[in-house]
């Protein structure tokens, strides 16, 4: 482990909680059996730009809900396990399958669940008010709360420090999703975007392109208590204790 500024350099991948790190951690039960939860734009900007970049996110909840998922998708966000019970499960199954290596991942977390997941990667990272176990496991503490820019803070200082940020004066704006001339970018293997095929040359050019500007149009992979996935559609088998938070 060396210094904190030169080991993000090496970033291969972020990996974020939700409630308590996306958001501030609370939430209103919607009589649908949803839940409302408050997220921070500059977050979500800092997301959807490291995304565009062509860097990796994962979202590793114990979190549920439609609204939940259709935030994510909203992001460009391609992996996500909703509901998870093992989160240390799902983030072994996501280093394997992306090829990952834990040292140069950084995971954010603000409780007791995500102290199993800080501990396997090489840059733990919380909010400022974190629980007090997660402060003494993370090498970093953002000067943010949970829903109040932690997330961007943390990904600026990444894509800063490896030159990324906002680069060419470009940004993630509706009408420029996907840029022209370039592929919508996912979450590809080895940071290379993931293809959609739409033709970039008519992205957010005509009426009809105009419905999807702004929205991640490829693969969303949810998995729900960490079940296998299958790809374009989401499990809907559940374990009897469902997580509404962590």
């Amino acid at each position: 482990m060396g210094n904190f500024k030169e080991d993000i350099v090496r970033t291969e991948a972020f990996v974020f909680d939700v409630d308590g790190v996306m958001t501030d951690g609370g939430i209103i039960p919607t009589l649908d059996g949803d839940f409302i939860r408050r997220y921070n734009a500059k977050d979500g900007y800092a997301l959807a730009y490291a995304i565009k970049m062509g860097y990796k996110v994962c979202i590793i909840t114990g979190g549920r809900g439609k609204t939940l998922e259709n935030r994510l998708k909203m992001l460009g966000v391609t992996r996500a396990y909703i509901d998870c019970m093992d989160k240390i499960s799902a983030l072994h199954e996501y280093f394997a399958e992306e090829g990952i290596d834990p040292r140069n991942a950084i995971y954010m977390g603000d409780d007791i669940p995500d102290l199993e997941c800080m501990r396997e990667v090489g840059i733990p990272v919380c909010p400022a008010d974190a629980a007090a176990e997660v402060i003494e496991a993370s090498r970093y503490v953002s000067e943010f709360k949970g829903g109040e820019g932690a997330v961007r803070d943390i990904v600026e200082q990444v894509l800063r420090a490896r030159g990324d940020w906002a680069k060419n004066s470009e940004g993630v704006t509706p009408s420029r999703w996907p840029p022209r001339g370039k592929a919508a970018a996912g979450n590809g293997r080895n940071g290379q975007p993931r293809q959609t095929g739409q033709d970039p040359k008519k992205a957010g050019s005509t009426p009809a392109n105009k419905k999807t500007a702004g929205r991640m149009t490829g693969c969303f992979h949810i998995r729900r208590n960490h079940i296998r996935r299958r790809p374009f559609t989401a499990s809907t088998r559940h374990s009897p204790h469902r997580g509404t938070a962590g």
